[in-house]
Formats: C-alpha cells, sequence, structure tokens
C-alpha cells in the first residue's frame, strides 16, 4: 500500500467517523487507487467517471438531507422579522407623514446663508391642469 493510499484511508475513515458526506468520494477514489494497483493496469476513464459521479450523488444526497424544514422554517421567520423591523422603525423615525415626490418646475436656484450655499429645487406640488 502506497503512502498516499494511506493517507487517502486515514481521510476517509475521518470522514466516516464524523458523518462528512465526502466520506463516500474519498472512499470511491481510495477503491479506484487499490484497483489500479492489484491489476497494474491503467483504469478506463470511463469506470473513473461512474465512480465520481456515484460519489458525487451519494455526497450530494447527504447535503439535501441536512437542508431541512426547520432551516426552511427558520429562514421564513427571519426575513418576516426584519421586514417587520423595517416597518416599525421606518413608522418610528419618519413618524406618519406622507411623502410626496414632485416633479420639477424650474432651475435650482442657490444662495448663500451662515456661512454655506442653501439651493431650493422648485417643484410642483400639484401638478397644473392639461391644457
Amino acid at each position: 500500500m502506497t503512502a498516499a493510499l494511506a493517507r487517502l484511508e486515514e481521510e476517509a475513515k475521518r470522514a466516516e467517523a464524523v458523518g462528512d458526506p465526502m466520506a463516500d468520494v474519498l472512499r470511491a477514489f481510495s477503491d479506484a487507487i487499490v484497483s489500479m494497483e492489484e491489476n497494474r493496469q491503467p483504469v478506463p476513464v470511463e469506470e473513473i467517471r461512474r465512480a465520481a459521479n456515484q460519489a458525487f450523488r451519494s455526497a450530494t444526497a447527504g447535503v439535501v438531507k441536512a437542508i431541512n424544514w426547520r432551516t426552511t422554517m427558520a429562514t421564513s421567520i427571519a426575513v418576516v422579522a426584519l421586514c417587520l423591523a423595517s416597518f416599525v422603525g421606518g413608522y418610528v423615525f419618519h413618524g406618519n407623514q406622507q411623502m410626496v415626490a414632485g416633479v420639477s418646475a424650474g432651475a435650482q436656484e442657490c444662495r448663500d446663508q451662515g456661512g454655506g450655499t442653501l439651493c431650493y429645487i422648485p417643484i410642483w406640488s400639484k401638478l397644473p391642469p392639461h391644457s
């Protein structure tokens, strides 16, 4: 057994011990190396792809199992709480005032005041009737 194979076996055992979904991937690579050493012939590319695909499917299933209804519910509650907090924060800081967006009615007018420059942008608060 080569040193690389021994290290791969050790990592596969560690991954299996902690329930890591990548354990199957490591085990598949280890099996492929053992097969190559036993046969002393190159493993066909199709066999390597098949082993990698099988290991990937197995690892993916573990990840999907980790996403459960509790995670989905906790995320949903967090989103609703964030929306509610945003609404309350906006009401507290802004108050119950109506916001009006206006249409520009002319050029910006500026004047010096108190050591700075104060500018007014005239807007229509109520549009005139169409002619």
